[in-house]
């Protein structure tokens, strides 16, 4: 079985919560901090999804997505 991991990444809460809630709702939900960004965990069936808030700004939103590139290899990687 192949694990797709799967980054999804928004500029604000309003844009990531309904996201956020939804991986706290599966069973092996964590929450990890790395370089003071919060990046929210949780896996389903073959699915590993990563989801966090950037920040607003293209500055933010690189510094976030390689973060998470080092630190969870993900398959694939949204950006909202």
């Amino acid at each position: 079985m192949v694990v797709k991991k799967i980054l999804l990444q928004g500029a604000m809460d309003i844009e990531t919560d309904y996201l956020i809630g939804q991986v706290k709702n599966m069973p092996d939900y964590q929450c990890l901090e790395k370089n003071n960004m919060v990046f929210h965990t949780a896996s389903e069936a073959d699915k590993v999804y990563i989801v966090s808030v950037t920040g607003m700004g293209t500055v933010k939103a690189a510094m976030a997505t390689t973060y998470a590139l080092e630190a969870f290899h993900p398959t694939l990687v949204v950006n909202q």
